[in-house]
């Protein structure tokens, strides 16, 4: 079992990258070195990153999916939580950085504002309401009465006041049927997943990308991912990643934060084989390929999720499949409600069975 650290606050985190959450079994470690090596091959951080594996290319977006949309609503539970429980009352000043620069408390945000915090924002919220207020673990899980996943949706869109229109996923014309899947099961339903058209060299076309992105921040829809293609099943196109990346930033200061997730499942081994700027050894030699092509890959290490699946380029047995997140927070979002996390509804690692 991986050693622990703190966060500050005296939770524990895994000590490695892709190590096992405090208290897992030894059984679990195995499968954490192997996220661990997947984040340092995809380009992420050591420490700070964090990666499991999964059943295959399709479990591993539907939970970069899941986490994700978790990521958005998590503030709106947390606001109201603060507002209306006793035991979290001394919270209230609480003050979250927005993306105009200013500082505001959560408690007065609108709707609108808090599902549009950054994710580094969200991400720290539980350390932040420990070490500054005190909070214990049972106090922060009182949280959990206020989710999305603990009231499902018809209940939980009261707190948004009419303000937040549904949820999106932002996806190429060239998308996965698993994406497709992912909105159908996480009940967004098929028309808030957006395909984002594609040029005659089947890559998303930036500026229907960003024809989509201003509809959306027009009309108060939250862009719950956005996801770019880094070799499509079928065409094996690669989305251009840093420029999608670039406009998210863009948006991100005038009010629409989303995260960005890459799906590498009918690439990912050309993915991991040039890291120039990576710490881990490089392979020997190096694939023939475009500098466009060369810079879409290496803009992987800013993406905020990566899927692979690993049977189709990798050599790997079917099925084989994983999940990387460069911030190892993402971890207990990815949990999917199994009730030991920081805020009572998170827990031990992954989508399928009870842990990574």
């Amino acid at each position: 079992m991986g050693s622990t650290v703190t966060d500050g606050g005296g939770h524990g985190q895994p000590g490695e990258a892709g190590g096992p959450p405090a208290g897992a079994g030894a059984g679990r470690t195995r499968g954490g070195a192997a996220g661990g090596e997947l984040c340092r091959l995809l380009g992420y951080r050591a420490g700070t990153s964090w990666g499991h594996l999964t059943h295959d290319g399709t479990v591993a977006n539907l939970e970069a999916a899941w986490s994700a949309r978790d990521l958005s609503y998590t503030p709106v539970a947390v606001a109201e939580a603060v507002r209306r429980e006793p035991d979290l009352a001394r919270a209230r000043p609480l003050t979250v950085p927005l993306p105009d620069g200013t500082e505001q408390p959560l408690a007065d945000l609108s709707p609108w504002q808090l599902v549009n915090l950054r994710p580094t924002t969200v991400l720290g919220l539980p350390a932040r309401l420990r070490t500054a207020y005190g909070l214990t673990d049972a106090q922060l899980s009182l949280v959990g009465r206020y989710t999305l996943q603990h009231l499902g949706y018809d209940a939980f869109r009261d707190f948004l006041r009419g303000e937040v229109a549904p949820g999106v996923i932002l996806a190429p014309a060239t998308m996965h049927p698993s994406w497709p899947k992912a909105a159908a099961v996480l009940g967004l339903g098929r028309d808030n997943l957006r395909a984002v058209a594609v040029g005659l060299d089947a890559r998303a076309d930036p500026d229907a990308r960003r024809e989509l992105l201003e509809e959306c921040l027009g009309e108060h829809e939250p862009v719950l991912l956005d996801v770019a293609v880094l070799g499509g099943s079928d065409l094996g196109a690669i989305d251009p990643l840093a420029a999608i990346l670039d406009l998210r930033e863009k948006f991100g200061r005038r009010g629409l934060c989303y995260p960005v997730h890459a799906d590498a499942t009918g690439g990912d081994c050309p993915a991991t084989r040039r890291r120039p700027r990576h710490e881990a050894p490089q392979p020997a030699g190096d694939l023939d390929r475009s500098a466009c092509v060369t810079e879409r890959y290496d803009a992987l290490g800013r993406a905020d999720s990566i899927s692979v699946d690993a049977h189709r380029t990798g050599l790997a047995p079917r099925p084989a499949g994983g999940l990387c997140y460069r911030d190892r927070r993402r971890r207990d979002l990815a949990a999917l409600g199994t009730g030991v996390g920081p805020f009572g509804f998170f827990g031990s690692s992954g989508l399928s069975g009870g842990g990574g």
